[in-house]
């Protein structure tokens, strides 16, 4: 059977590896460079899988992946990038998501095949961390006050301020902060604000 796949990443030393390894299936191959280049192909060519990358200038993998299963239901997807956030994993899973493929493993060709057979495909170090099936995908939820929080933190509020505004002590306020960060397993709160714009949280 012969896959008509889009390879989906802006290093092109990357889709020239890809390109390489896929060669043993002898799929119909397209390229680009980000979700807005992706999405322009997939309005013009009929595509059975999208490989994608999550790091991406104009239009990253998350927004790309959301814009593909609004508009091609039916195109499979496989993320293909460093294993970072497995609670965005879990993420792109939910919203259909067929599989995540770290770069550093070597079984690029059993994913491409697990996911065109409609089966999950999750690289050997991600399964400890994320469900491989949807259905017990578990979707990331705020409290009511972290949600105030990060949405005070979104226009750029200190924590004196948010402090003020919630009638929290300040201390408090550290401390929700401090425990997002570590949770989502960001670098900072802003990483966490961008994540909660990106799952329809806030």
């Amino acid at each position: 059977m012969h896959y008509t796949i889009l390879i989906v990443d802006d290093h092109p030393t990357m889709r020239l590896g890809i390109k390489s390894i896929l060669q043993k299936i002898n799929p119909i191959i397209y390229e680009a460079c980000n979700g807005v280049e992706a999405l322009a192909i997939l309005l013009q060519q009929k595509i059975s899988l999208v490989i994608l990358d999550i790091r991406m200038p104009q239009m990253d993998g998350i927004d790309a992946a959301h814009a593909i299963r609004k508009k091609y239901p039916h195109v499979k997807i496989l993320m293909h990038s460093n294993c970072e956030n497995y609670h965005l994993i879990n993420q792109l899973i939910e919203i259909g998501v067929k599989g995540f493929h770290c770069k550093s493993d070597t079984n690029l060709l059993q994913a491409v095949e697990a996911v065109m057979k409609g089966q999950y495909f999750l690289s050997s170090e991600l399964k400890q961390f994320v469900s491989n099936s949807k259905k017990n995908v578990k979707p990331i939820q705020f409290t009511s006050t972290e949600t105030k929080i990060l949405a005070l933190c979104a226009i750029g509020l200190t924590s004196q301020e948010i402090s003020n505004k919630l009638g929290l002590q300040t201390s408090s306020i550290e401390t929700y902060r401090k425990r997002l960060i570590r949770r989502m397993k960001a670098k900072n709160i802003t990483e966490v604000v961008d994540f909660a714009h990106r799952i329809g949280k806030l």
